[in-house]
């Protein structure tokens, strides 16, 4: 399980059509650029840091960066901490799952941090 301080990303729009991002490589380029211990899960684009030093607020665009240099194509980052997933997690109320009783479907708008 994850400390209450990991940091979740979302990239948006990877690994369909044309815009390939390898998790493998992902992990070797976060890791590299010094954002702590990386985690991603599948071919998602979900990523998870752990003692990562760049602060939130810069973290987006952090990560924006290093992707757009690495892959060459830009990628949309959207940045959640542990406590803003627990919210959305606890704060859902009743739920009725898609397609299994192990799965919630979320949206996340950019800069939609505020009800957090």
């Amino acid at each position: 399980m994850a400390s209450s301080s990991a940091h979740y990303l979302f990239l948006r729009a990877v690994n369909v059509g044309k815009r390939r991002v390898p998790m493998d490589l992902l992990r070797e380029h976060f890791s590299r650029a010094g954002l702590g211990t990386v985690t991603t899960h599948l071919q998602t684009g979900n990523v998870m840091l752990e003692n990562c030093p760049v602060p939130v607020q810069r973290l987006e665009s952090t990560c924006e960066t290093i992707l757009a240099e690495q892959f060459g194509f830009p990628v949309p980052v959207d940045v959640r901490t542990a406590a803003e997933l627990s919210h959305i997690v606890l704060e859902s109320g009743p739920v009725v799952p898609l397609d299994s009783a192990d799965s919630l479907y979320v949206p996340f708008f950019r800069n939609s941090h505020s009800h957090c």
